[in-house]
């Protein structure tokens, strides 16, 4: 009902504010929560990806961003759904903050004999060399103020862990940044 443009300004940073803090909560809670409230069942990666790209779609394309896809149809592992969904969810969006100004993203899925792999990578700033040590820890960020809590890539870490899995970070020769995701096949 607020028709005055001034109002409406301030009602649209209290309402990015407040998801900002919702945001910092979630991810606090995420972080402090025990692992085992979701149960371990068969999840197939490829499924679970293609969910995650129905939901930022709309974001790539606002941006500018290209998806690139190969994702060969893996055997299923055994993992709780909607933690991997997170971390790629996490990953994701680190690799659309690098590419202000659009871009390439590519989600590469497959398996080796005794694991399913998932790397996901970007044609962004990449991750300065003094960082990629430190990337996982908590509160570790080197976004702006405001701009990110650290803990992304720390749960996310935690979460691969709990799923006897392995995350790790480099940069492209190229340019951009390679994150790549190992899991355990199922038994």
């Amino acid at each position: 009902k607020v028709s005055d443009e001034h109002f409406t300004g301030l009602l649209d940073k209290i309402e990015a504010q407040t998801d900002r803090v919702s945001r910092i909560v979630k991810n606090l809670l995420t972080f402090a929560r025990n692992p085992s409230d979701l149960a371990f069942h068969r999840v197939d990666l490829r499924d679970n990806l293609q969910e995650i790209i129905s939901l930022i779609d709309y974001k790539l394309k606002a941006m500018s961003i290209d998806l690139e896809t190969e994702m060969a149809p893996v055997t299923p592992i055994w993992a709780q759904g909607e933690r991997l969904q997170q971390v790629f969810i996490n990953i994701i969006l680190n690799a659309l903050d690098a590419m202000p100004n659009g871009g390439r993203l590519r989600l590469e899925l497959g398996e080796t004999p005794t694991e399913a792999f998932v790397a996901i990578s970007d044609t962004g700033t990449g991750i300065k060399e003094q960082h990629l040590p430190r990337i996982f820890d908590p509160f570790y960020t080197t976004k702006g103020v405001g701009k990110g809590t650290g803990l992304g890539l720390s749960i996310s870490y935690g979460i691969v862990e709990r799923h006897r899995g392995q995350l790790k970070a480099a940069n492209h020769p190229d340019g951009g940044a390679v994150l790549t995701l190992t899991l355990p096949l199922a038994g």
